[in-house]
């Protein structure tokens, strides 16, 4: 699954999917076992539109017009009703990533292996002209600025920023204490 920068709901997406006639490849399924369309807008939006139009992108440079940047983790550190983890745990903060570098052993077509013995897939990241791109990246709840965020870039070792309208994947992270 992948994520816009500071939204909720996920996009699901395969590389192997097309996208065409701002429609996504991939099939998704409701409650119902009716296929749920994704659909591509090249336009930005509001928050409420973004909740009230889960299966939408918005694919721009960054799909909130306002530069808001506190949508997964507010002033205080706390998450928010947008951070897609489940309870009791929430997107890493960029010290936790930043903790992240340098710990790759060795690398495959699949994937990253960590010192840990953790392993890290390569899933890639949507582009916000709606392609994907095989470069891996995990999100970080800090933005930069109103177009920016920071992503994990694992194929470089490094933390590097990216616009806010393309889909990356998340791993969230467990609280230390419960919320």
């Amino acid at each position: 699954l992948m994520y816009q920068w500071g939204r909720k709901d996920p996009f699901p997406f395969k590389p192997a999917s097309t996208l065409t006639n701002g429609t996504s490849g991939t099939n998704i399924f409701d409650a119902d076992g009716s296929v749920v369309q994704i659909t591509m807008n090249d336009q930005q939006a509001t928050i409420d539109q973004s909740v009230l139009s889960p299966t939408t992108m918005y694919m721009r440079d960054d799909w909130l017009p306002s530069g808001d940047l506190q949508l997964w983790k507010n002033n205080a550190g706390a998450k928010t009703v947008y951070d897609p983890c489940p309870y009791g745990w929430r997107v890493p903060d960029i010290n936790e990533v930043f903790k992240l570098q340098g710990v790759f052993t060795s690398s495959d077509v699949n994937g990253l292996y960590m010192t840990s013995g953790y392993f890290l897939p390569y899933v890639g990241t949507i582009r916000a002209d709606a392609t994907y791109s095989a470069i891996p990246g995990l999100q970080i709840s800090e933005g930069i600025d109103a177009t920016t965020a920071w992503v994990l870039r694992p194929d470089i070792q490094n933390i590097s920023p990216i616009n806010r309208g393309r889909g990356v994947t998340i791993r969230c992270v467990k609280y230390a204490s419960e919320p």
